[in-house]
């Protein structure tokens, strides 16, 4: 609710937050109780399972709008069988257009400009991610920042406004 309230003097911030109501009420990572990863469902389908329906409309509307950009705010967990650790992570699938962007605020983390602590990078997203999906579907850039679910709650949400107001910052939207 921190980022509804962000305000900028140029351009158009939309905000889909949460986007998995049922994952953030539930604590888990799946959209339903069929324990499908939205995430994992991109770009969806109109007529698929409830994941696919829902990534299917977020799709439909970043296609629609066309962004310059777009940020998926994300926490991960630990490391675990078959799960790497991604906490404090930048993740592209594609920098077209936003090389220099990706590398300043990369550098911004390891300068300790921004965020807790310094933020490592991977790529490219995971398929079906809306990360990879927009990426390579659309041609629209997009950082997918993930933050370590066993920090407390408030340093999470600095660490992720801290990197979306370097952005909007960057593009001088604030």
């Amino acid at each position: 609710s921190l980022l509804k309230q962000a305000t900028v003097k140029c351009g158009v911030l939309y905000i889909i937050a949460p986007l998995n109501v049922y994952g953030a009420k539930n604590h888990v990572r799946f959209c339903c109780a069929e324990n499908i990863d939205l995430n994992r469902s991109f770009p969806g389908s109109a007529d698929g399972n409830p994941a696919e329906r829902l990534a299917n409309a977020v799709f439909s509307d970043i296609d629609r709008v066309s962004p310059d950009f777009v940020f998926d705010l994300h926490e991960a967990r630990s490391t675990g069988e078959k799960a790497d650790f991604l906490g404090s992570s930048l993740i592209y699938t594609t920098l077209d257009g936003i090389d220099e962007l990706f590398m300043d605020l990369l550098f911004a983390t390891q300068t300790g400009e921004i965020c807790s602590e310094p933020f490592s990078y991977n790529s490219p997203g995971p398929n079906g991610s809306i990360n990879s999906t927009v990426g390579n579907l659309l041609k629209i850039p997009v950082v997918t920042v993930e933050t370590f679910r066993g920090y407390a709650m408030s340093r999470r949400i600095a660490d992720q406004l801290s990197i979306v107001n370097y952005v909007l910052e960057y593009y001088k939207m604030r």
